[in-house]
């Protein structure tokens, strides 16, 4: 168990330094729009069955999620619909709305992998402008224990 729990925190800690490579908005070379690659970790925690709450590093300090609709597909994985609303420890934020899939995983009841499709409806506060965009996902989710992690990267342009 102690080893397990090394193992998982060295894991945890190489995560969140790979993810502190993130670059600011940059002027981008070929159309004058401001750049803004995001990356970085989560740790997402349910408040009750459809809101979650969690903290993160990286291009976000923190993240809130409303969960709209949860639809099994027929071959044990499921489709959701969420909103996001992403923020930058400068104030800076993104909302979203979003589909995600989730796959389980074998041998763990109640775990499953994800990917969740961003696509931003709002930005503001030195975020602004990246309306339309897409960025992604992957993580895990523990839906018995209500808890999930979380990888987010991709690259978005302003529409400014």
């Amino acid at each position: 168990m102690l080893i397990r729990n090394i193992v998982r925190a060295f894991a945890s800690a190489l995560l969140l330094v790979s993810a502190l490579h993130v670059n600011v908005a940059s002027a981008d070379e070929g159309n004058g729009r401001n750049r803004l690659v995001i990356g970085g970790v989560g740790n997402v925690y349910f408040i009750n069955d459809t809101q979650l709450v969690g903290s993160a590093a990286g291009t976000f300090a923190a993240l809130s999620s409303t969960i709209h609709s949860f639809v099994p597909q027929g071959d044990g994985t499921y489709k959701a619909t969420l909103t996001h609303n992403f923020l930058a420890a400068n104030n800076g934020f993104i909302i979203t709305d979003d589909v995600m899939i989730l796959v389980p995983v074998k041998g763990r009841p109640d775990v499953y992998s994800f990917q969740v499709d961003y696509t931003v409806v709002k930005s503001g506060h030195g975020l602004d402008g990246y309306e339309g965009q897409k960025f992604k996902s992957q993580g895990l989710v523990d839906l018995k224990n209500s808890v999930a992690e979380v990888r987010y990267d991709g690259v978005i342009y302003s529409n400014r």
